[in-house]
């Protein structure tokens, strides 16, 4: 008798507010479930909100495209490199509508990334040179320079793993040049300390150690990060005692190492909280090697077991941590 007469759309908006709230409370699950690493249940919960988003917004909405990645990288951190490609690769089709859109870089670059972890070395290049089109790019997309530098550098990076040789060496350096934020250049030039490492050559062990005091000169009195200035007096130290080992160089080279190594560690256990036991493990045995070298067989032992000691309590956090997520 009563009755009252709704239009259609005013249903409709209820139906869209109980869907954006079981999108919501999926997410806040799914979000949950990754922060302890059962990807396994949190996989589910974001296929099903892509698909949601695709139905109600569209395949090229942001909210597709957001939900998306974030199915991408549930899927790169589980393992499933297959299926983050085949999601990462989508989203790459979709933001491509939009030259302007400054997640093409991000994306590019992280699907580089996934293609590395998956093998697909030739695949990772030609996605990394993209992301440095990209950044070269002067009629849609002008990101700063350092977004150019990161792709360089990722680009000689894999280029080296799949040992174009020439190709990596130029990149690397184009990085360097292009880099204004001193961590990224510090990086650039520890890319080109490992690339020049890898030759195992005495005259590639001197290029190496180069590009390392270079990268420590850069990051010097940083006090952000201290770390990796720790890490960069342990990496020199570890290729200058491979000459030391072939008696190739004098104890007085094993002796400054062991200096430099001494105040590496004083940096990581005395400035550095959330360091992780494994590099401390790493240049503990770096020092028990220099100890070996300068006949004190002794404390060498003592250091060595001290990084084994350290391994193991990283092995036992690892236990544990595996132990609360099943």
């Amino acid at each position: 008798k009563n009755k009252i007469n709704l239009p259609l759309r005013f249903f409709s908006y209820f139906a869209e507010a109980d869907e954006q709230i079981q999108v919501l409370s999926e997410a806040i699950e799914a979000n949950r479930a990754i922060s302890v690493g059962k990807y396994e249940t949190a996989i589910p919960l974001l296929q099903r909100i892509v698909q949601i988003m695709k139905t109600s917004s569209g395949d090229d909405s942001v909210l597709t495209q957001t939900s998306r990645k974030n199915l991408g990288e549930a899927y790169f951190k589980f393992g499933d490199m297959f299926s983050a490609e085949s999601e990462i690769q989508t989203l790459q089709k979709s933001l491509e509508s939009d030259p302007k859109c400054s997640e093409r870089f991000g994306v590019s670059m992280f699907l580089s990334q996934i293609q590395l972890f998956g093998g697909k070395i030739d695949s990772s290049i030609e996605t990394s040179k993209k992301a440095v089109s990209i950044c070269q790019s002067d009629r849609n997309f002008t990101p700063d320079i350092d977004h150019l530098g990161l792709a360089l550098r990722q680009l000689g990076t894999v280029q080296m793993i799949g040992t174009k040789i020439e190709d990596a060496e130029t990149n690397l350096l184009r990085a360097i040049r292009l880099s204004n934020r001193p961590t990224d250049q510090a990086k650039a030039h520890m890319c080109l300390a490992a690339f020049h490492a890898a030759f195992n050559s005495k005259e590639g062990r001197a290029e190496a150690i180069e590009h390392c005091s270079e990268a420590l000169g850069i990051i010097s009195g940083v006090e952000k990060i201290k770390k990796a200035e720790a890490m960069i007096l342990t990496s020199t130290a570890e290729i200058k005692l491979v000459d030391s080992e072939s008696h190739q160089f004098p104890a007085k080279i094993v002796e400054e190492s062991l200096e430099a190594l001494k105040k590496a560690l004083k940096t990581l256990e005395n400035d550095c909280s959330d360091v992780p036991d494994l590099h401390v493990a790493w240049t503990l045995a770096q020092m028990g090697r220099c100890c070996r070298l300068i006949g004190q067989p002794v404390t060498s032992e003592g250091l060595l077991r001290s990084a084994i000691g350290k391994l193991e309590k990283s092995r036992r956090c690892k236990d544990k941590e595996f132990e609360h997520i099943n």
